[in-house]
């Protein structure tokens, strides 16, 4: 993103490279009056961030105020960076994020001694204050006590009153009637001052303003830019046909919005569209390192314990029974705490009082903006200034020109299996890529009297647009024309043979595809059909040169003229060489080969014989799993009869006729068995047989 300095060449480019933070609470406060930038620039990306440019005409060393929403001093502490061209290193300085009792650690009272007058004086006891009113005197605070009063219409109040060490002893008043209480102690008077800045600027849910030191000399201006979050910007277009011949004209435009907290005045703005990469941080959260805790020693009570002997020096120490141990470990560390998030999200309008309004066209007739294509992005930099109130929307042109274009009728069979779509094929040729959006379409039609009429005809959705590139724009469909497709498949196999056991051939799967075309009745039409397309397969009809192809499809343009019916064939073929081993090769597939005149007689009589062996070995599959099922059906009756046998008193004939049961069902599971045993020597030897026919195979 490229950032232009305004007041000629730089001599000095001073980027930031100290953030100071927090409250300056003992430390001077410039004395020079903050000056307001004013935005020049601002920068829109579809990453969802927006550059601001402000500028300052400063004297001398000067300090600059910035103000912020407090939702973007991450990004704002993330990017800013500063440009002097007659100064040097400034600094940037902003109240910290850290709580109140943070701030106040230094400061000899908390942030509950602002809550009221007679809090502060009591957080302050002992401090010397010089007193003016009923009672005037100089002295040190020695109490502060709330008492119960009436006033003149006999209501009770609350009043306070101080008691003071003075030179004369002890003195009171009361603290509502006094009129001035003044500390005379300076630290302490300027450390009150501050504490009460402090609190008004971290007062939640308001911004902050960023201080800026410019240091220098002599009048010069001081441009400060940052990064933030922003609304996406969007596009939409507008294109109309009929006018010329092979052309149409485009219009793009920019829909923003300005939710940046700031009105924008005379602005320079400028739309990119690209993917930058684009993140977050959370700069302006206070965050401490965990530190182990380490016990204080205290001297005590010296007594020697008996000397026990002494081992080796390995570095370990040994326990009661002789074992050696290792030290103890350290404590882990403690985790640190998690960034708090300030992303706002779709709360953020109420939150702040954004109001959407209606996009407004700067101009009624459209001035494009400047474009200029850079290595990952587009760059759409408006001629004009431009003006936004904050929470307004604007409409700005980014494109206005004529392109390629022509009516086509775009056949989709998944979209729509009888009509094609009514579309138009434009092409990029403004030198520049475009970004996605919506496009509504309007037709200009001219009759005898050469009056032109213009009419809506649909919208369509653009996808990203790079220059020298095509699209296919479809905005409804086109009932005048019907289209009816029939579908056949053959495969052509060359070459084959069956040696050694393998079946090699080459192999064409060819589709035919059959479309009938109705016309218009009295308007010619450009179709243009999109034909399915997979990997490996080949176009041979009609010629491919004349066809596009996407990931998915094949785009083959026909011309129908007015009330004419055409037959269209489309021949689709994929070529390859197959490689089987015959006793895997399944056997519908061998009844294929068996009756395909491509082979020869004696190949067909080897498919046939395989496929004789393989029906064979089918059928004894068939009997192994009925076998197989009979005898399961017995094992289920086992277990029925068993649980009776458990539950019926032993030695009964209720037991003895289930005995008799289990005894037949063992003997019918004996006879499954052996049938399955029987038919499975059958299998392995026909396997056998056909292992040893294929392998005599050499045709």
């Amino acid at each position: 993103m490229d950032i232009r300095v305004i007041g000629g060449a730089v001599a000095a480019l001073a980027l930031i490279t100290a953030l100071i933070f927090g409250l300056t609470a003992l430390g001077p406060r410039s004395s020079t009056p903050a000056e307001l930038p004013d935005l020049k620039r601002v920068m829109l990306s579809t990453g969802g961030v927006g550059y601001f440019e402000y500028q300052a005409d400063v004297s001398g060393d000067a300090q600059i105020a910035l103000p912020v929403r407090m939702d973007q001093v991450d990004d704002v502490l993330k990017s800013i960076v500063v440009f002097d061209d007659k100064g040097g290193t400034g600094f940037v300085q902003l109240p910290s994020r850290a709580p109140l009792s943070d701030i106040f650690r230094g400061l000899p009272f908390g942030p509950d001694a602002l809550n009221s007058n007679a809090a502060l004086i009591q957080a302050l006891k002992g401090s010397e204050v010089s007193v003016s009113g009923p009672l005037s005197a100089d002295g040190r605070i020695v109490s502060i006590v709330e008492e119960t009063a009436k006033d003149e219409n006999n209501t009770q109040i609350k009043r306070h009153r101080v008691g003071i060490m003075t030179d004369d002893g002890l003195r009171q008043f009361v603290l509502e009637d006094a009129d001035s209480i003044s500390f005379k102690d300076p630290v302490l008077q300027n450390q009150i001052n501050q504490a009460l800045v402090s609190v008004a600027e971290h007062r939640e849910g308001q911004g902050r303003t960023l201080k800026i030191r410019a240091n220098g000399e002599g009048r010069r201006k001081v441009t400060i830019a940052y990064v933030v979050e922003a609304p996406l910007w969007k596009s939409s277009y507008r294109l109309t046909t009929g006018v010329e011949p092979g052309k149409a004209h485009l219009q793009g435009w920019a829909i923003l919005e300005n939710v940046s907290g700031t009105d924008w005045n005379d602005v320079d703005l400028t739309v990119v569209t690209g993917n930058p990469v684009t993140f977050r941080q959370a700069l302006y959260q206070t965050y401490y390192v965990s530190r182990p805790e380490v016990p204080v020693e205290v001297l005590g009570r010296i007594l020697p314990r008996p000397d026990e002997g002494s081992v080796g020096a390995t570095g370990l120490a040994e326990d009661a029974s002789g074992a050696m141990m290792a030290p103890p470990p350290p404590p882990p560390p403690v985790p640190a705490a998690p960034a708090e998030s300030v992303r706002v999200t779709g709360s953020r309008a109420a939150r702040y009082g954004y109001r959407s309004n209606t996009p407004t066209v700067a101009q009624a007739k459209p001035l494009a903006a400047e474009s200029k294509e850079a290595a990952t992005q587009v760059i759409f930099h408006l001629p004009n200034k431009v003006s936004v109130l904050n929470g307004q929307s604007l409409a700005v042109p980014i494109v206005d020109q004529k392109v390629p274009g022509e009516l086509v009728a775009l056949y989709q069979p998944e979209t729509h299996p009888t009509h094609p779509l009514a579309a138009v094929r434009l092409s990029n040729d403004t030198g520049f890529g475009l970004p996605p959006g919506v496009l509504t379409l309007y037709d200009v039609q001219t009759d005898d009297k050469k009056n032109a009429t213009t009419s809506y005809v649909g919208d369509a959705q653009l996808s990203t647009f790079p220059v020298g590139e095509s699209r296919f724009l479809a905005f409804a469909l086109d009932q005048k024309v019907t289209i009816d497709r029939d579908d056949k498949s053959e495969k052509t196999i060359a070459n084959a043979t069956l040696a050694n056991g393998v079946f090699k051939a080459s192999v064409v799967d060819e589709r035919t595809s059959v479309y009938t075309i109705k016309g218009a009745p009295k308007e010619d039409r450009k179709i243009v059909i999109e034909h399915p397309r997979a990997p490996g397969w080949n176009l041979v009809t009609p010629d491919p040169k004349g066809a596009e192809m996407t990931p998915d499809r094949w785009r083959i343009p026909v011309a129908i003229g007015a009330g004419q019916t055409v037959k269209f064939t489309v021949v689709t073929q994929w070529p390859r060489d197959e490689t089987q081993q015959l006793v895997d090769i399944d056997l519908d597939t061998v009844l294929a080969y068996a009756s395909n005149a491509r082979l020869t007689e004696a190949q067909r009589d080897a498919f046939t014989r395989i496929g004789e062996i393989k029906r064979e070995i089918a059928g004894l599959d068939s009997q192994i799993d009925t076998e197989g099922q009979a005898r399961d059906r017995v094992f289920e009756d086992q277990q029925r009869i068993r649980q009776n046998i458990q539950a019926v008193p032993a030695g009964s004939a209720l037991q003895q006729r289930y005995l008799r049961s289990m005894s037949d069902l063992e003997d019918q599971a004996d006879a499954h068995k052996r049938k399955i045993d029987q038919l499975e020597r059958e299998k392995a030897a026909q396997q056998r047989r056909l292992a040893d026919y294929v392998g005599t195979l050499n045709l």
